[in-house]
């Protein structure tokens, strides 16, 4: 009887250390998942970032080249992370144009020039159909 007892007791020991690892094993592979998200998360948020910082450079390159003037080119900038949420997936191109054309439409009394969508949309290197397309959506998303 003492025997049996004592292989019980073995018995729930050894089966208690092995349940510890399974959770220890468990509790390791959580936290690496947890880090690769925050991994993952980090690069996103990186490449958004970088994203953003390429259409800021697109906007003031491409208003340069029209010959807008600096305040409102940077006007347009400030817009830059909502139009591009707003045009998510669309080219840098079609993002700075389309920030560009909600700028000058939205400048008030600044001297914008006589800047045309075909105009806008040559210097994009985009055609006048995706300037307007994309422009129509981001002035509605932006005026509501």
């Amino acid at each position: 009887h003492n025997n049996l007892h004592n292989n019980n007791i073995h018995n729930n020991i050894h089966n208690h250390i092995n349940n510890n690892n399974e959770n220890d094993n468990n509790n390791n592979q959580t936290n690496n998942n947890t880090e690769n998200n925050a991994n993952k998360n980090k690069e996103s948020q990186e490449n958004v970032a970088m994203g953003l910082t390429a259409v800021c450079e697109n906007v003031r390159n491409l208003g340069k080249l029209l010959g807008i003037e600096s305040n409102v080119i940077e006007f347009a900038v400030k817009f830059v992370p909502q139009a591009a949420n707003v045009l998510e997936g669309k080219h840098p191109n079609s993002i700075a144009a389309a920030t560009i054309k909600y700028a000058v439409e939205n400048a008030k009394g600044e001297k914008t020039g006589n800047l045309t969508v075909k105009k806008i949309s040559e210097e994009a290197k985009i055609s006048a159909t995706t300037l307007r397309n994309a422009f129509k959506h981001l002035n509605s998303a932006i005026k509501t």
